[in-house]
């Protein structure tokens, strides 16, 4: 009778430490936040966090005024076309290196294979930068999935490989 009491005790302690672990975990799991914007890395991180967060107004004032900036439909419109791997994939932010008003950034783009328990897949890829007038940093291009552009590129790119009838 006292190793049943015990053995109880136990598992009732082994139970509470995992009820614990888990509200943590839920609790802290979507709750990233902002980090500050004057630096290369800084506008990247809060870029990707905005698209992870569908909070697409917010990710459209990261991107450079150039010729081929899309309109903010547009740009929402691709995003949302690519949704789902955006969800999907990880960055991790490297080496940054400034040269004046530009910024080349290292990336890990990291995938979750979609299989349960399935392996991550790395790959190198680079973002540029540039500042603008008022001194800011915006993004020139960003790799797939998080470019704009890139769910178009990629439509096209397909068609592109498949014969003439």
């Amino acid at each position: 009778m006292r190793h049943d009491r015990f053995l109880q005790a136990i598992l009732a302690a082994v139970g509470l430490l995992a009820a614990a672990a888990l509200a943590i975990y839920f609790i802290h799991m979507n709750s990233q936040t902002y980090g500050a914007e004057d630096t290369p890395e800084g506008v990247v991180r809060n870029y990707v966090l905005a698209l992870q967060q569908q909070d697409y107004d917010r990710a459209y004032t990261y991107i450079a005024e150039q010729r081929d900036r899309p309109d903010f439909e547009n740009f929402r419109l691709d995003i949302l076309a690519q949704d789902n791997e955006i969800l999907n994939t990880g960055l991790q932010i490297g080496e940054v290196r400034l040269l004046d008003d530009q910024a080349i950034i290292e990336l890990n783009i990291i995938r979750r294979d979609s299989r349960f328990l399935g392996d991550m897949q790395r790959e190198a890829q680079q973002a540029l930068l540039i500042r603008d007038q008022s001194g800011a940093w915006k993004i020139m291009e960003m790799p797939y999935p998080f470019g704009y552009g890139t769910a178009l590129q990629q439509t096209g790119d397909a068609a592109a490989d498949e014969p003439d009838l």
